[in-house]
């Protein structure tokens, strides 16, 4: 499994860019809101990483699912600062995402 960002962007930057382009170009219809545009925090939030969570919103609940602050830092908390990062880094990021798993299986089970 390979952590990416959204457009396969190599830089935020150029994904960015590349999602306000075909944005502008009628690409994207289906999106009601640019939510990859930085807001007033001057944070991006598009798809990063093994989990490609958007909006600022899904950035905070799964933040507080798993305990991290993806609000206030989406990219290094997401563990997708470099998508083409080193196996360590990968590997953190694996179990980030394996932490929400467990967190939200626990949910359910209470629940029932």
């Amino acid at each position: 499994m390979q952590a990416v960002r959204e457009t396969l962007a190599t830089t935020d930057d150029g994904a960015t860019n590349a999602l306000e382009k075909a944005w502008e170009a009628g690409k994207l219809s289906w999106v009601k809101t640019p939510y990859w545009r930085k807001d007033a925090e001057g944070k991006s939030r598009f798809g990063r990483g093994l989990v490609q969570i958007t909006r600022k919103a899904n950035y905070q609940k799964l933040g507080l699912l798993i305990g991290v602050d993806l609000v206030k830092d989406p990219v290094e908390g997401a563990g997708a600062s470099d998508c083409r990062s080193s196996p360590h880094q990968r590997h953190g990021a694996w179990q980030l995402h394996r932490k929400a798993a467990r967190r939200l299986h626990q949910r359910k089970t209470r629940r029932l």
